[in-house]
């Protein structure tokens, strides 16, 4: 009887193991790809909305370097991890109106680093017209390494450049790709989460493995992208066992600060809570922690990093971490914001946390080598916990509306969201879904849908069918 369980891999450091690696090989296989099938969610920081607040952090960072007489004549914005583009392609259309508006020339000078490290990713930015058409002369494409963001490989030239002197660098889910570890402390034994990777359904595993599954190990073996590019398809298939294993401590990159970590920020708290003893999970964001540090000496004195990204901010909620996540064929693991929080203070440099930062589902920071009074506070107004929820509580309201079969109240809330929000395309087309189909007003479903499509143009199928339905209801088919 052939076997129904093969393991592919035994226990092994999660970054090291074959379900990060292929986990990460995806990327460069399915460029934008990843994003336009929804295989990796990307609306919270695609609809318009961070876009447009980080172009307005940004904005005030210009403003107060040239009321000092200090603004560069060319002023260079990197947006790393570019992923579907369209975030640059927002944060670019808001800083151009916002420049327009107020008669200044700095859309003119700016040079915006649009950067992955998948070269598919970049390519398919280019052939969609999403990057760099709409914002031409403006925006340069290369291959950048989060880890390593002072120099960009020129997509077209191949030819390496140095970056300094950045105003800005932005980015949203870049730092939960990035290396980590798990590891747990009991009385003077350190403990490291790793993980066994099987294929539980070993004849679905043949029919779409694209090589002979008596083959993987040797591929598993090879570290080349050949043999990952042969795994890609498998990997919804992988199955993983987890467990802790003593580790050496002395081998932990960033060892020093993961141990005063432990010793002035965890053992305090477990004094307070003993009933946790045991049970908290270190969840050491290194990989995060060293782009940071990385990316400060990139920057003007004057200049700052905006980040976006998930995680937790509360020793007791890192309780029930046990492994990474999945997004689809990707893998991520959450950061633990206690650890980078403190630690950037603690390097020297300047963190921001918006008001409330609990109850966001997503985290903002503002880090900076100095104070920037009037570009933390342009963050702060921007990032504000309470007002970035609205848009999900008014949205969440008009669908609960339609579910109860009150048009007239979740007509209400589209158009209150749609006014609050107005840069949210992603909110046109909901609205424009609900006027054709719940208000049984194709026309202005249309009008929304083309709101939307003046936005979003390139990249995304859903404004698209708001589109088409709107048209077909309206008697125009062709």
């Amino acid at each position: 009887m052939p076997p129904t369980q093969l393991v592919l891999e035994r226990f092994t450091p999660i970054i090291d193991s074959i379900e990060w690696k292929v986990g990460h090989r995806y990327w460069q296989v399915r460029g934008t790809a990843a994003f336009t099938s929804n295989e990796v969610p990307h609306m919270v920081t695609n609809d318009g909305v961070r876009a447009s607040r980080a172009a307005d952090v940004l904005f005030a960072s210009c403003e107060a370097a040239a009321a000092e007489g200090n603004l560069e004549a060319e002023i260079q914005v990197a947006e790393l991890a570019v992923g579907l583009g369209l975030h640059a392609r927002l944060l670019l259309d808001r800083f151009q109106a916002r420049c327009q508006e107020a008669g200044v020339d700095w859309y003119e000078r700016l040079t915006f680093y649009a950067t992955d490290w998948s070269a598919q990713t970049l390519q398919d930015l280019v052939a969609r017209g999403t990057l760099p058409a709409h914002h031409e002369g403006r925006v340069r494409m290369g291959l950048l390494n989060a880890l390593a963001p002072d120099q960009l490989i020129d997509l077209a030239t191949g030819k390496a450049t140095p970056l300094s002197g950045l105003r800005a660098i932005v980015h949203n889910y870049l730092l939960a790709v990035l290396p980590f570890d798990l590891l747990v402390h009991q009385g003077e034994q350190w403990l490291q989460v790793q993980v066994q990777t099987r294929i539980d359904d070993v004849q679905v595993a043949a029919m779409v493995s694209e090589v002979p599954l008596a083959e993987l190990g040797n591929l598993i073996q090879g570290s080349g992208d050949e043999a990952l590019d042969a795994l890609v398809p498998l990997y919804e298939l992988f199955c993983m066992e987890r467990a802790f294993f003593p580790i050496d401590i002395a081998t932990v990159p960033g060892r020093a600060e993961l141990e005063r970590f432990h010793t002035e920020v965890v053992l305090p708290w477990l004094e307070a809570h003993p009933e946790a003893a045991g049970q908290v999970r270190i969840l050491h964001s290194r990989g995060a922690m060293d782009s940071l540090r990385a990316s400060l000496p990139v920057l003007r004195d004057d200049g700052f990093v905006l980040l976006s990204d998930y995680g937790w901010t509360r020793l007791e909620d890192l309780l029930g971490v046990k492994q990474h996540q999945r997004f689809g064929p990707a893998t991520a693991m959450g950061l633990n914001f206690c650890f980078l929080d403190d630690q950037v203070a603690r390097d020297g440099a300047r963190v921001q946390v918006p008001s409330d930062d609990d109850e966001a589902s997503i985290r903002a920071r503002l880090v900076s080598k100095s104070e920037l009074p009037a570009t933390e506070a342009a963050f702060h107004q921007a990032y504000a916990t309470k007002p970035l929820n609205e848009l999900y509580r008014l949205t969440s309201a008009a669908a609960e509306a339609t579910r109860q079969g009150d048009m007239v109240t979740a007509s209400a809330r589209f158009a209150e969201a749609h006014r609050k929000f107005p840069e949210s395309w992603h909110v046109l087309t909901e609205a424009a879904r609900h006027a054709t189909f719940n208000g049984r007003n194709p026309q202005l479903g249309l009008e929304l849908a083309l709101r939307a499509r003046a936005i979003n143009p390139t990249a995304s199928a859903q404004v698209y069918n708001e589109l088409g339905d709107s048209l077909y209801e309206l008697g125009r088919a062709e």
